[in-house]
């Protein structure tokens, strides 16, 4: 499952309308799909599908506009670019989707991760070959991506005449970038390699309260920073809108919790 527990704060939540109720069907840890519900009908399944795919490709067109508009790719590279992101996404979404059957033992699972890698890795390998000299720029660009998401989602709840400014922007980015590429988690659940281990063994309660005392650890290095860049009406704004996402991303936590993992 490609980047299955990457970027916890950070969701896309697929919705679809069954019984005239708008029920949460998933919970996206950035590209790797948790899935809830009943998707075991195939009906809901290829829904799901359906959902995942308008919702990676709305990421990957916002997501990496800049990336496409600094290197001046040229409209069908920047489509085959696009492609290959969305389809590091999907395997690990479909992955994820098989990960959730209940009858499957650890080395069935431990072969899914296997299988979520080797689908990651190979399309690393198209993208650095379609991308050559600038796979690098990609690579670090790509380590941004969560915080650019944390800003997007920031700058709609800042009161009318208080945007950021463009230099404000870049700064705020090289601050959330630079803070949460140099911590270090006791249980990573922000590494985007990491296959190893159970899936039962890494979700446990434990882990889990232990990651949100170092998430909580991390936030704070994040206002710090923040507040050294931000107006106090700025800051204010910015303050509501870390608690919201660490509000979502602890909630998605505990429903992983629920469905992978075991009390310990």
């Amino acid at each position: 499952m490609r980047r299955s527990y990457c970027e916890l704060a950070l969701f896309v939540r697929l919705h679809a309308r069954i019984n005239r109720k708008q029920i949460p069907l998933a919970v996206n840890f950035q590209c790797g799909v948790v899935v809830f519900g009943d998707q075991r009908t195939g009906r809901i399944r290829q829904m799901m599908k359906e959902q995942q795919k308008t919702v990676f490709a709305t990421m990957v067109e916002k997501n990496y506009a800049e990336f496409i508009k600094t290197h001046q790719l040229t409209p069908e590279q920047a489509a085959t670019l696009k492609d290959l992101i969305a389809k590091k996404m999907s395997a690990g979404a479909d992955i994820g989707m098989e990960l959730m059957g209940g009858d499957l033992t650890a080395e069935q699972r431990a072969d899914l991760m296997k299988q979520a890698k080797a689908s990651g890795d190979a399309v690393t390998e198209e993208l650095k070959q379609f991308l050559g000299d600038s796979y690098a720029a990609y690579e670090t660009y790509e380590k941004s991506i969560p915080d650019r998401m944390a800003i997007d989602a920031f700058k709609p709840q800042l009161p009318e005449g208080a945007q950021l400014s463009a230099d404000q922007e870049q700064q705020l980015l090289q601050a959330l970038s630079s803070e949460r590429q140099g911590f270090k988690f006791t249980t990573d659940f922000n590494d985007q390699n990491d296959f190893s281990g159970d899936l039962t063994s890494k979700f446990t309660e434990d882990n889990m309260n232990r990651f949100f005392q170092e998430q909580d650890q991390l936030n704070q290095k994040y206002l710090s920073r923040a507040q050294t860049i931000l107006s106090a009406d700025q800051y204010t704004a910015y303050q509501k809108s870390l608690k919201s996402q660490q509000d979502m991303m602890k909630m998605g936590m505990k429903m992983a919790v629920s469905m992978f993992g075991t009390k310990k």
